[in-house]
C-alpha cells in the first residue's frame, strides 16, 4: 500500500491578537501556501459561537512568506471585556482548515473599576487584566464552586495592570470563581480550568 503525503495549504508561522491602536488587531505570517483561496476571519463573544467579520485574499500559491493584518474595528464597540478569534483559511476547492482561537482583553476604560481574565478557559495559569480606582486594597480571591478560598493574591491599588495567577496553574480541571474588589466595587469572573 503507498501512503501519498498531500502538503498542508498553509504553513501558518504566526497568528497573534492584540489590542492596539483602539481595536482589535489580528496579525499572522505564512510560510508557504498551496492553493489558497482566502482566509476568513472570525470573531466570538463567548469563544464557542463564531461569525465572519472580515475576509482577505490568500496569495494562491507562494514559498515566500506573507503577512497578514487586520484591524476589528466593530469589535472595539461590542462592549464586551474579552473576543475571541480565529482564522477560517479556504482552499480554491472550497476546503477549509481552522486556526487555533485567540484571545484580545478588550481594555476597561482608564479610571473604571474592571477586570478581565485571559485565556477563559486555560491550561497554564490564567491572566488578569485590571483597573483600579486607588480606593484600597485591590484583592483578588479565587474559590471553588462551593466556596472555598483557593487562594487570595494583592494588586497595586490604582491604575492599569495585569497580572499573570500562577497559584492557579497546579489546580486540578474544573469551574473557579475570581472576585476581584476594591472598597466597595467588586466583580466576579467564572473561570474553567
Amino acid at each position: 500500500m503507498t501512503v501519498r503525503l498531500l502538503p498542508l495549504p498553509v504553513v501558518l508561522s504566526s497568528f497573534e491578537a492584540t489590542w492596539a491602536a483602539g481595536a482589535p488587531t489580528l496579525s499572522r505570517t505564512t510560510a508557504s501556501e498551496t492553493n489558497n483561496h482566502y482566509f476568513a476571519v472570525e470573531r466570538s463573544l463567548d469563544g464557542a459561537a463564531f461569525a465572519t467579520v472580515g475576509q482577505r485574499a490568500g496569495a494562491g500559491t507562494a514559498t515566500a512568506a506573507h503577512h497578514y493584518q487586520f484591524a476589528d474595528a466593530a469589535g472595539a464597540a461590542l462592549g464586551a471585556s474579552a473576543l475571541y478569534y480565529r482564522l477560517r483559511q479556504v482552499d480554491m476547492d472550497g476546503t477549509a482548515t481552522y486556526s487555533p482561537v485567540r484571545t484580545v482583553a478588550v481594555p476597561a476604560a482608564a479610571g473604571t473599576f474592571g477586570a478581565v481574565v485571559f485565556p477563559n478557559p486555560w491550561v497554564e495559569a490564567p491572566t488578569v487584566q485590571l483597573v483600579g480606582q486607588g480606593n484600597g486594597p485591590l484583592t483578588l480571591t479565587l474559590c471553588d464552586v462551593l466556596g472555598k478560598t483557593l487562594f487570595t493574591q494583592e494588586a497595586a491599588p490604582m491604575g492599569a495592570q495585569q497580572l499573570a495567577l500562577n497559584a492557579a496553574a497546579g489546580l486540578p480541571a474544573g469551574v473557579y470563581f475570581l472576585c476581584i474588589s476594591q472598597g466597595a466595587a467588586q466583580q466576579v469572573v467564572k473561570l474553567t480550568h
